[in-house]
């Protein structure tokens, strides 16, 4: 079966990191995966960037990154249950941290499960485009979404 966006869920995540080899630079996280990653005790700073709904997106430093799904007005509702299980407090590198609901989440982005070379669709136009995220709008109406794309190499030009 071939790849589709609409699997990924509203809540997937696609992230684009263009330090990957050429066949993994568009990965994806799954809903329930990330949702099984909350983290326990968020730092101080990391709370302040999720207050008020004000940045949908910040370099947090060392490979790190915060990306508020609840500033992305688009984004329509997750699938999947809130998870149970707790993870990290948010300090470890290379991350992708995520915040809905009052709650954080953590991605570690890792060059598998990959997107296969040719099926990254919209989100290559968008990363051609210098979007850093953004709500995938799925189909040919203009109403729900495929899933939420982070792009690493606009990050790094910052």
């Amino acid at each position: 079966m071939a790849f589709r966006f609409y699997d990924l869920g509203p809540r997937g995540i696609v992230i684009h990191d263009p330090k990957q080899r050429e066949a993994a630079r568009f990965t994806y996280t799954l809903e329930a995966d990330w949702r099984s990653n909350a983290i326990k005790g968020p730092s101080r700073d990391l709370q302040e960037l999720a207050s008020g709904n004000r940045f949908p997106m910040a370099l947090l430093g060392k490979g790190r990154v915060f990306v508020n799904l609840d500033a992305l007005v688009a984004l329509e509702e997750g699938k999947d249950a809130p998870g149970t299980t707790v993870g990290t407090n948010g300090s470890e590198e290379h991350q992708i941290i995520l915040f809905e609901g009052g709650q954080f989440f953590s991605v570690a982005p890792k060059p598998e499960p990959a997107i296969p070379e040719g099926f990254e669709q919209d989100a290559g136009v968008l990363v051609n485009r210098g979007a850093v995220v953004a709500a995938i709008p799925g189909g040919n109406l203009p109403i729900g979404t495929w899933c939420v794309l982070v792009n690493l190499a606009q990050l790094a030009r910052s």
